[in-house]
């Protein structure tokens, strides 16, 4: 997977304002997709700016288990992992296939757990910007999906 300019969130003077996914269309659809699959929706949260996280979450319940969606800052990018414990920073990516489904159908791209899990390789973030490049290189990140949705300050 070759990794789009603007991915990580962080932006450059230079670059002016990213294109930013839409959180009051997205907690919508959070609520039309849960409906449509059967599950409730717990919570949906915004990114919080104040801890620089570039995705927003949304919580899902069904009777047997519960699930987390995760979508970009910047594009329509769609992720889902176990619910992070308190303090846990890393997505545990899984898929699940009644909630993805949904979500593609209103226009998200929904990535593979097996794809985000994958160990991130220098010729996969050679597409990013060069001060995402720079922020690559600082942070570290282990895998494709803590590119995709991170904490970098």
């Amino acid at each position: 997977m070759l990794l789009s300019r603007g991915v990580t969130g962080i932006e450059s003077r230079k670059d002016g304002s990213p294109s930013l996914s839409d959180y009051q269309a997205f907690r919508g659809h959070c609520y039309i997709t849960a409906r449509e699959a059967g599950w409730s929706v717990r919570e949906v949260l915004a990114p919080r700016q104040a801890i620089a996280c570039n995705y927003a979450l949304a919580v899902f319940a069904s009777r047997e288990s519960a699930i987390t969606a995760v979508l970009n800052g910047v594009f329509p990018l769609l992720a889902f992992a176990d619910p992070p414990t308190e303090g846990q920073l890393d997505l545990d990516f899984v898929d699940c296939a009644a909630l993805g489904s949904a979500f593609e159908q209103l226009g998200y791209t929904v990535l593979p757990a097996a794809e985000l899990s994958r160990l991130l390789k220098r010729e996969m973030w050679q597409g990013l910007a060069p001060h995402e490049q720079k922020q690559v290189r600082y942070f570290r990140p282990r895998r494709v999906g803590d590119v995709i949705y991170n904490y970098w300050d």
